[in-house]
């Protein structure tokens, strides 16, 4: 495997397989971008990845959430526009982003397995909606498909 190191704070150009990106430093400061199909690895430091968790990717967009509080927000690694998302007061196990940012029907959901709820958003909203489930089930996993 070959390794580049270079802490411009823009990714790797887009390809067609998908990153595997694997943080390290203290306060998880550098992302490892390994691309499985050339056996390359590219070291960045990308600010707005720093303590940060990925919540989830989806439509070339990243959830991320603040490790020091519950603030989310959306970062696009291409053009690195930056969409922050209401303060989330709950716990969640999943997140899924439903379609692309440019859909109107677009969603941004944290489902809560504890609380049996969903909070969702649209990205330009000021507050997350809750829809309590009435089942004592637990999600597992999320997908879509086509839009579904």
């Amino acid at each position: 495997m070959e390794l580049t190191e270079n802490e411009k704070s823009h990714p790797p150009l887009i390809q067609v397989q998908p990153w595997l990106l694997i943080y390290h430093g203290k306060y998880r400061q550098f992302q490892n971008f390994y691309s499985v199909s050339e056996d390359y690895c590219y070291i960045k430091k990308i600010p707005e990845m720093c303590n940060k968790q990925i919540c989830t990717s989806s439509y070339g967009w990243l959830v991320l959430e603040n490790l020091d509080s519950d603030k989310c927000f959306l970062l696009n690694l291409v053009s690195m526009d930056k969409i922050q998302l209401p303060l989330r007061e709950s716990t969640y196990d999943l997140c899924v982003l439903t379609l692309p940012l440019s859909d109107p029907d677009c969603r941004v959901i944290f489902i809560s397995n504890n609380n049996h709820s969903l909070i969702f958003c649209q990205p330009s909203d000021n507050e997350f909606n809750e829809l309590v489930l009435d089942s004592e089930d637990c999600f597992h996993s999320a997908t879509s498909f086509e839009g579904k």
